[in-house]
């Protein structure tokens, strides 16, 4: 299926708006990523066809990718142990028909900032940093159910 457009124009990365708290990463960010998966737990028996699935395992995990100036403000709004902070990121997506999506990354912690340097970087010097994530929700709806019947 083709994505839908308004007039000619899709949803990119300028429609993103993404937050901690009150600090805006939006003008920030070079990249950003996240997903998680919903690994069902199998129930073997004597015959090679599994018998059955439990609800499984859940992971989220997540990313951002900036210039490295940012991130040292990022930082300072955060305090000194930064990756003991837990804190959600809030990402709108904004459609060119007015319509919002949003999705939560809940209980993040700063896992692991990662600068990698080279000649010639173009835009300045980049930082990658790994996030935890606790899990994510998509308008308000999660793939593992945040309560068990």
């Amino acid at each position: 299926m083709i994505p839908p457009s308004i007039n000619g124009i899709r949803t990119d990365f300028a429609s993103i708006r993404a937050r901690i708290g009150s600090f805006s990463l939006s003008e920030l960010m070079r990249a950003l990523n996240y997903d998680d998966e919903l690994t069902p737990g199998v129930v073997e028996g004597a015959h090679p066809i599994p018998v059955d699935t439990t609800l499984g395992k859940y992971k989220a995990i997540g990313g951002l990718e900036m210039l490295e100036e940012n991130f040292y403000q990022l930082i300072d709004v955060l305090g000194d142990g930064y990756g003991a902070l837990v804190f959600p990121i809030t990402v709108t997506k904004l459609s060119a028909a007015g319509k919002s999506n949003v999705d939560v990354l809940n209980g993040c912690r700063i896992m692991k900032p990662s600068g990698t340097y080279a000649k010639n970087d173009e835009g300045g010097l980049m930082i990658k940093v790994d996030l935890y994530v606790r899990y994510i929700t998509r308008n308000g709806k999660t793939l593992c159910p945040l309560v068990l019947p």
